[in-house]
Order: C-alpha cells, then sequence, then structure tokens
C-alpha cells in the first residue's frame, strides 16, 4: 500500500475544495495506535501542508510544510507504542517522559536558564521561575480531583501560558492546555480522555517524543483519578491538536523527509515500530534512568562539575592521559572506519573497536564514548541523533546484504550502524 492509500484510509483534508492557495490546511489524522497515528500525521502534513517560511530557516532552506491538526489516538497504551522514526536515542525518550511526568528538570528552569517545563507549568504555574509574586498552583492535582468528584466535568483543565511572561519571549511554551474528561464506557468501566492542545509543533522530530511522553501522564492521572474515585478509570482516546504541525525545509533540503518515505514504502509497518515491552527497549529506558540518577552525583555548589574532574577525582585516569587516549582513539577509528569500507561487516567495527577500546583504563564501557567521538570527527555527522542514524542504516544494510548485529549492546549497535550509514553516503557507495 503506498503512502497516499494510506492517507485516503486514516486522513480527511477539511474543506479542501473552499481554501484559496496556500492557505493552512485544517487536517484530521487517526489511528488506533501512537505510532500509526503520528506517522499518517507525518506523511499528511507532507502531502497537503501549506508552504510557509519560519523564523529558523537558513538561505538555503526551502519553505516548511505547515498544518493545523488533530489527531486521534484511539488505544493510546496498545503496542506497539514507539516509531523507529524517533527522533532521539530510547534513553533519551525516557529521560522526556520524567521530564514531563516527574519534573526531573525543573530545576533547569532557573539553574540552566530554561524558559519554561512543561511539568513546572503544569503543577506549579505559573512556574518556579516566574518573576512575579503569585501564589503557586498545581493544576494537574486539581484537575484529578474535580474528575474524581464529578466525572463528566467539562471544566477540568490545565494551561502552561502565562501571558506576563510568554507574550513577549522568544521561546514560550508550545502545550497551551490539557483538558480532560470521565466518561463511562462498559459497566464497572471508566475511561480518561485527554486532548491536549498546542500552538506550534515540529511535527517531525518533537510531536512524537510529545505525544508519548502525555500519554503517559495521561496514565498517572487515570490511575490517581481511579485511587481517590473508587471506580476503575483507565486510559480512553487520546487527542492531539496543534495550531501549526510543521515540517522544517532543513528536514527536506537534507534529505530526512525522503528517507523517512522511502521507509513507509519500502518496509512493513511491524519493521518500523518497537514494542515498549521488548527487552531492547527496556534496557535503553533503564539506561536513561541510570543517567537521571547519575546527574544527582554531578552538581557542586550548583554547577555541573566536568567529566574530566571526575574522571580525576574517581582516580580512572588523569588528564593527561584522557587526552592521549581521546587522541589514539580518533586514530583507532580511522584505521578501523577504512578496514570495514572493505569488509562491508559492521560486526568488525564493534568487535574490533570494543577490543582495543576497552584495553583504556577510562570508563568501565569507553566503547560508546570513543567511538562515537572518533566517528563523530572523522565525518562530522549532520542532523538528528544515532537513533535516528540508526533506523535509516538498518535499511541501507539489508538493502546490501550487510551482516546485522546480534551480540552486542544497544549503544554500542547504534553507533556502529549510524557510522556505516555515513561511511556509505560519504564515500558514495550507496
Amino acid at each position: 500500500m503506498t503512502y497516499q492509500e494510506r492517507l485516503k484510509e486514516r486522513a480527511f483534508f477539511v474543506g479542501r475544495e473552499d481554501l484559496r492557495q496556500n492557505e493552512i490546511p485544517s487536517v484530521c489524522v487517526w489511528g488506533e495506535t501512537l505510532p500509526e497515528a503520528w506517522e499518517v500525521a507525518v506523511l499528511a502534513t507532507l502531502e497537503f501542508g501549506a508552504s510557509i517560511p519560519t523564523e529558523y530557516d537558513q538561505e538555503i532552506d526551502p519553505e516548511s510544510k505547515d498544518v493545523s491538526m488533530m489527531l486521534t489516538i484511539a488505544r493510546p497504551l496498545e503496542e506497539p507504542r514507539i516509531h523507529k522514526a524517533l527522533p532521539c536515542g530510547l534513553d533519551d525518550l525516557e529521560i522526556y517522559v520524567q521530564e514531563v511526568v516527574g519534573g526531573v528538570h525543573d530545576s533547569w528552569v532557573k539553574d540552566k536558564g530554561w524558559s519554561y517545563s512543561y511539568h513546572d507549568r503544569l503543577y506549579n504555574w505559573p512556574g518556579i521561575g516566574s518573576e512575579f509574586e503569585l501564589t503557586q498552583i498545581d493544576q494537574i492535582d486539581a484537575l484529578v480531583r474535580k474528575l474524581s468528584a464529578t466525572p463528566h466535568s467539562r471544566r477540568a483543565q490545565a494551561i502552561t501560558w502565562a501571558p506576563f511572561v510568554d507574550a513577549q519571549h522568544h521561546e514560550p511554551p508550545c502545550l497551551q492546555r490539557i483538558w480532560c474528561r470521565v466518561v463511562k464506557s462498559e459497566k464497572d468501566l471508566y475511561l480518561l480522555q485527554m486532548n491536549t492542545h498546542w500552538r506550534s509543533r515540529d511535527a517531525f522530530k518533537a510531536a512524537f517524543m510529545n505525544m508519548y511522553a502525555f500519554i503517559e501522564l495521561q496514565k498517572k492521572m487515570a490511575e490517581e483519578i481511579s485511587k481517590i474515585s473508587g471506580k476503575r478509570v483507565e486510559v480512553g482516546r487520546y487527542v492531539d491538536i496543534s495550531d501549526s504541525f510543521h515540517i522544517y525545509g532543513s528536514y527536506l533540503r537534507k534529505g530526512e523527509t525522503d528517507r523517512f518515505l522511502a521507509a513507509v514504502e519500502k518496509r512493513s509497518f511491524a519493521n518500523r515500530v518497537w514494542r515498549s515491552d521488548n527487552s531492547m527497549v527496556q534496557e535503553q529506558f533503564e539506561r536513561g534512568k541510570k543517567k537521571l540518577n547519575e546527574e544527582k552525583h554531578l552538581i557542586e555548589n550548583g554547577k555541573k562539575i566536568s567529566y574530566q574532574e571526575r574522571l580525576k577525582r574517581e582516580g580512572k585516569v588523569d588528564l593527561e592521559r584522557f587526552a592521549e587516549v581521546v587522541r589514539e582513539t580518533r586514530e583507532l577509528g580511522a584505521r578501523v572506519v577504512e578496514e570495514v569500507i572493505e569488509k562491508k561487516d559492521v560486526e568488525t567495527l564493534v568487535s574490533k573497536a570494543r577490543k582495543e577500546l576497552e584495553a583504556n583504563d577510562m570508563l568501565v564501557d569507553p566503547g560508546p564514548l570513543c567511538i562515537s567521538t572518533a566517528i563523530t570527527d572523522i565525518f562530522a555527522f549532520e542532523g538528528g541523533s544515532w537513533s535516528n542514524a540508526n533506523n535509516q542504516i538498518v535499511r541501507k544494510a539489508e538493502e546490501k546484504g550487510i551482516k546485522p548485529l546480534q551480540s552486542f549492546d544497544t549503544s554500542m549497535r547504534h553507533k556502529a550502524l549510524s557510522c556505516l550509514s555515513q561511511m556509505i553516503e560519504e564515500r558514495g557507495e550507496e
């Protein structure tokens, strides 16, 4: 099935015949699961989007594709839950969920110059970074208690916008508000409905992460309402509304959307997604939690301790040895890459690099750090993430008959595949 045929089944351009040239389309898409609905939304934006410049364009960029989007997910927690075109690593997705649901980085609004965090605005409106002396409001708690007492209320909402701050700010929140309601479904089953409203959205590299995290918040709220009300309340349908759901021209120029379309056309849906309970996915989620736990030990007097300083304090390596190791690994990376180009064997890259790199007493697992540094320097990898490159190279590797990786940890696998992707592109072997 072509993507145009999928759009006919899962997308609708409202009032298309009545709009004038290049007016912003109003588009509705729907799907049973999150990755299905998000993928259709991206395809619909590419197909129907108006051409509009943005404040982030470079002179060489074409104009962005832009629609007003209403996206419905019928069963938000149904597997598979993750699309492989995720613009970040799975560990980063877990960290983002913890930011939205748990507020692990709310302090960064003050400490690191963030203009806002969603958790902060929803749980502490107008936010801990506000200069105005206003009583902070836990809107989520109020929303949960409202729906626990009156499930059918139409007044249960939470906002992020603080006009005295955001109206003039260069980076105001994209999310504007959450609206929820509880409906009775079956005999003893109630479903929490959630709508989220966004003023602006990077459809390609932000929307999926946003939706995944806010569905997790929906799940948490359903559990709290159930506990307070004594009723069986579960996650119901999720609706996501964006005034500007856009794909930047730079993504078009760099061919990122072309690769996305090629994957949709050539690979089955089952090969474009992951289950969230997949062991590899869970391993990476745990990696994200570990990173957050380690962060707690990286702050001294309100400032982050440098990586080199941590190594020095832990007695793992002195600074001169650290610099020497970096130089050595860059040289090693160049040699290994040249050999792999000849053999087109990704496992050679990982096993050989890991064997040599782990001889350096830098860290418990120096491989991922060193090889990513080496490869980044050698090829000046541009844009996206290692995980996103991994998704692209799996297809390329399969087409070329390159042996897939089986026995190495996920972080190494991602970086090795990403490296091979860049080798193919840079050396013109595609």
